[in-house]
């Protein structure tokens, strides 16, 4: 049997893919998604939950074929607009879809190809900076989730990719911060998390944007390469990864530290 490697992306829109998808790379030929409908078909430029749009899967999965020899199968399921709550903690439980679905693709490709890799990759957290979610419980289901798809699914590695900014909020740059300084600390706490790239968070500076807070379809192609690129040295290395920070989060490391020592007063 042929190897494959596969990825579940989950998230918000910049997961979901909002980018124009005629500036997106043309997936090569061993590069494939799985739907719902339980069909293994070769990926396009658009995948079945982006609603027509781009994503960051054709450029991270010719990258990764590309390293790895492998062939790529990619499983979406990004709701739009998506608090972290809405993943495991309140009556939408994206997260039960993603693991059904995920577990239902796993099967069914593992029917065609030998699995070596099951890896995640989260692109989310606009949403909780928009709305001041607090960085503690940001964290702790973060590690759920991530917790979650380890027992439910067997994943290898789930890969958070750190938030860009939402600008509809006066404080975006405090709050932002503080939700990547939250995701930051739940890859150094949970052994299934791993920082996979921390490129979003410059994306406005570099105009690679198509409004507040959505990514363009350049930005995503930059972030695929990104992900797949640091998620591969991931795979030879087996050790978490140290990135070099985009922008500087020491204030925001050190208030998570602070509230931590705070929850252990009380």
């Amino acid at each position: 049997m042929e190897k494959i490697d596969v990825f579940l992306l989950i998230g918000q829109s910049n997961a979901r893919g909002v980018g124009n998808p005629k500036d997106s790379e043309v997936p090569n030929e061993n590069c494939f998604e799985y739907l719902k409908s339980g069909e293994i078909i070769n990926m396009r430029c658009i995948l079945e939950s982006s609603e027509g749009d781009g994503t960051i899967a054709p450029a991270f999965s010719n990258n990764w074929n590309s390293m790895t020899g492998n062939k790529v199968c990619f499983i979406h399921e990004a709701k739009d607009g998506s608090r972290i709550k809405n993943w495991n903690h309140d009556a939408n439980q994206f997260l039960n879809e993603a693991i059904i679905k995920f577990n239902e693709g796993y099967k069914r490709i593992s029917e065609k190809y030998e699995i070596e890799n099951k890896y995640v990759i989260w692109i989310q957290g606009e949403s909780d900076a928009k709305y001041g979610s607090d960085a503690l419980y940001y964290k702790e289901n973060l590690k759920s989730i991530a917790n979650r798809l380890k027992d439910e699914c067997n994943i290898d590695k789930m890969f958070v990719s750190l938030t860009g900014y939402w600008l509809g909020h006066k404080d975006y740059f405090i709050r932002t911060r503080r939700i990547a300084a939250a995701q930051e600390a739940a890859c150094k706490e949970c052994e299934v998390l791993s920082l996979g790239s921390k490129r979003a968070m410059i994306f406005h500076d570099e105009d690679l944007v198509i409004d507040d807070v959505h990514y363009s379809q350049i930005g995503l192609n930059i972030l695929g390469k990104d992900l797949s690129k640091n998620i591969y040295k991931y795979q030879i290395t087996k050790k978490d990864l140290d990135l070099e920070d985009t922008i500087n989060l020491d204030v925001e490391r050190n208030y998570i530290e602070q509230l931590e020592n705070i929850s252990k007063v009380l």
